[in-house]
């Protein structure tokens, strides 16, 4: 088992005895979120590129975040027992990553998103690297990149607009980066999809 696979399983033991494993949309607060989510991870699973893990542990990172959110809901009304609570670091990491997916089309520094956080910018790096393993500025890189993918793929909006929608100022900063990030230009990958 890779280290990603086996962070996400020792994440999850809480819910090994504590719960049926399925999600209701009537009883999940962010079933939607999640459904997405792992949709995505489905996607990105199927692909081949330089930041797959990356991209495949960031998504795993940000369902779990949803699913430690359901979890501390439910507890509250006595389904969960207490293995399910957070750290604060966890719990201000799991803040983070609710923000990310909430506000990656946004123009937001990680000053902006450590002050909504309640703590500093070199804070939220340090927890972010100890606890998701990669920095802010990165985890929100990929998050802009997997909502580009999902526009590339299942959209025909021109590139700039999938570009500003992703949360990229500029189109040709927009290419550059998805080139980097996914091993091939915004319509290559595109292309290679719609085959």
């Amino acid at each position: 088992m890779d280290e990603i696979g086996a962070a996400a399983q020792k994440q999850l033991e809480p819910f090994s005895t504590s719960s049926s494993g399925i999600l209701s949309r009537s009883n999940t607060t962010h079933f939607d979120h999640i459904a997405e989510l792992i949709n995505q991870l489905r996607s990105i699973y199927h692909t081949v590129g330089l930041e797959r893990t990356a991209l495949l542990g960031s998504v795993t990172q940000l369902i779990l975040a949803y699913l430690f959110a359901e979890a501390r809901a439910q507890k509250a009304i006595g389904n969960f027992n207490s293995a399910t609570q957070l750290t604060r670091h966890e719990a201000q990491a799991e803040k983070f990553c609710v923000l990310i997916d909430e506000n990656f089309d946004k123009s937001w520094v990680v000053d902006h998103y450590a002050n909504q956080v309640g703590i500093s910018a070199p804070h939220l790096t340090r927890i972010c690297r100890r606890v998701l393993g990669s920095s802010p500025i990165d985890l929100v890189r990929q998050r802009r990149i997997l909502e580009a993918k999902r526009l590339l793929e299942y959209t025909r909006l021109p590139i700039s607009e999938i570009a500003h929608r992703s949360g990229f100022k500029d189109a040709a900063f927009f290419s550059r980066t998805f080139k980097r990030a996914v091993g091939q230009a915004p319509h290559a990958y595109r292309l290679k999809k719609g085959q």
